[in-house]
This record gives structure tokens, sequence and C-alpha cells, in this order.
């Protein structure tokens, strides 16, 4: 594993443990029963609050990203290692891709639930009440892959070229293939790929 990759699994991690450790900080602020289902009005659905379900509730989505960000970066590996010729450089690349863009994603998701959880605790600071608007996180996602498609446009993580029909682009740095940004394709298979992560943050505060 590279150094940037340990790196940004790091800073997941460090993610996964500043998010349980800030909802350790105001569970007793939080009422009981607690809200665990939200509807366009607020809070419409509740449970008996314990420790293990609040800070599981916060801890759900940033875990699930980072075991998905330490299998991509295993796989990114060992595909690399199976092309028989390791692009250092387009390797490294691929890791700080990966890794910046799954912890940028587990922040955005550590701060729409706490913006959740801080206002269900009655704390209607204007913070907490953007933080939980589902705005936030669909406006932290749509930055977040601006960024990755431009901020490593030309470097060979992310290929974009309008002359090219193709959706699936074998990448010559021997690292399987990667997606050509200028097809709608691209962006639909991309979007799947991120769906269950997402999906799965949405279930567990919108879905009872």
């Amino acid at each position: 594993m590279t150094r940037a990759a340990a790196g940004w699994l790091a800073a997941t991690a460090l993610v996964l443990v500043a998010t349980v450790a800030f909802a350790a900080s105001y569970y007793a602020a939080v009422p009981d029963p607690m809200p665990v289902h939200w509807g366009a009005g607020g809070p419409d659905g509740f449970q008996r609050k314990t420790p293990a379900g609040f800070l599981g509730l916060h801890a759900l989505a940033p875990g699930i990203l980072l075991v998905v960000q330490a299998g991509g970066a295993a796989l990114i590996r060992v595909q690399a290692r199976a092309a028989g010729s390791l692009d250092e450089r387009a390797h490294r690349l691929y890791q700080r891709a990966l890794g910046s863009f799954m912890t940028g994603v587990s922040l955005v998701c550590a701060l729409f639930v706490h913006g959740l959880s801080r206002t269900a605790a009655g704390d209607d600071a204007a913070l907490w009440r953007v933080l939980s608007s589902g705005w936030f996180f669909a406006a932290g996602l749509v930055v977040l892959l601006a960024w990755l498609a431009l901020g490593f446009r030309g470097t060979g993580v992310v290929y974009f070229d309008r002359g090219d029909e193709r959706v699936l682009v074998e990448h010559r740095g021997g690292t399987g293939v990667t997606l050509n940004f200028a097809r709608p394709g691209a962006w639909g298979i991309l979007a799947a790929l991120l769906a269950p992560a997402a999906l799965v943050t949405l279930l567990a505060v919108f879905a009872g």
C-alpha cells in the first residue's frame, strides 16, 4: 500500500473516530426516545435512546466508506500488479484520487448526520440547520465529484476525451480501466458505484 493510500485511509478513520467522539459529547442532550426517522417537517419516528444505537448511527456511513476505501485501494494494487508493469506514478495518482474522494464523502455524511442530531437535540443554530439540509448533502457530493473530475483531469486518473466514444477505457498505467467522463454513461456508472453508500446513509436517517 502506498503512503498516499495509507494516509487517506488514516484520514477517513480519523473522521470515523471524530464523528463518534463528537456524538458522544452531546449524547445526554438527545431526547429519549431519540429520533430515527426524519420527514419533510422534521423527526417523525423515534426509538429508545441507547449509546450503541445513537453512536452507531453516526459511525455507519464513515465505517462503511472506510471498508470500501480499503478494498478499493487493495483492488487498485492487485490490478496494477496483475497487469505486469506497474506505473508507480499512475498508481499513486489513482490511490490519491480514491482516498481523497472517499474521505471527503465520509466527512459530508458525518456532518449531515450531526446536523440532524444536533437539531433534534434542540440546538437551533444556523450551522446545524444548514448541515441537516438535504441540499447540503447533495451539494457536498456534487462538489466532490466536480473536484475529482476537474482536479485530476489530464493526469491519467480522470480521462476526458469528447472525441472518444468509449465509456470504459483501458488505462495504460496498468490499473485496469477508467471512465471517460466526456461520456454521459460514465457519470451514470459513477453514480451507480456511489449509490450504495449514499443510500445506506439516507435510509439510516430517513427510513424508520
